[in-house]
């Protein structure tokens, strides 16, 4: 979590943040950009956002292709129409370029902080470390029903009295 503070970063922040953004899947990519076209936070975007994101320049050069804008503009769903983050995964399968910058931004980070290798070898020991987890809780899982069913062959079955007999 970033501290409060006006014009500066503290070092520690930064590879925090350039760490997350290393590790970010594609999907986490996606959801990502998503974010940051979503200014209001309200879960959609319009196409006139995904445009204006399009055509926007970064020290006087676009960073974007025309053909980028241009294929936006032909997508299927109307114009006006609200796009979601399921609607904006496959707007973003159809214009591919759509996350590009994403995507160079996190292989530049990645080179330039320890390598690429590095980060590939962290995300596969995280993936090992979560396979792990999930067996752990699936054997525990297991463990767990076979204590309530060894538990429910200890208890005897309620042997009928003679007088529960008389009474049926």
């Amino acid at each position: 979590m970033l501290k409060q503070h006006d014009l500066y970063v503290y070092f520690d922040e930064f590879l925090a943040v350039c760490a997350a953004y290393c590790l970010m899947s594609h999907k986490q990519l996606i959801s990502f950009v998503f974010r940051m076209l979503d200014q209001n936070g309200d879960g959609v975007i319009t196409r006139e956002e995904v445009l204006d994101f399009l055509e926007s320049e970064r020290d006087g050069v676009r960073v974007y292709p025309a053909n980028a804008v241009r294929a936006v503009e032909l997508y299927r769903e109307p114009p006006e129409c609200q796009i979601d983050m399921e609607e904006f995964c496959c707007l973003v399968d159809e214009v591919k370029y759509l996350i590009f910058p994403a995507y160079k931004l996190q292989k530049l980070l990645k080179d330039q902080l320890l390598g690429s290798d590095f980060w590939e070898e962290i995300v596969l020991n995280l993936e090992e470390i979560i396979l792990l987890e999930k067996i752990k809780n699936k054997k525990e899982m297991i463990r767990k029903r076979m204590r309530r069913m060894e538990a429910k062959d200890l208890i005897p079955e309620k042997e009928s009295t003679h007088e529960e007999l008389k009474h049926s």
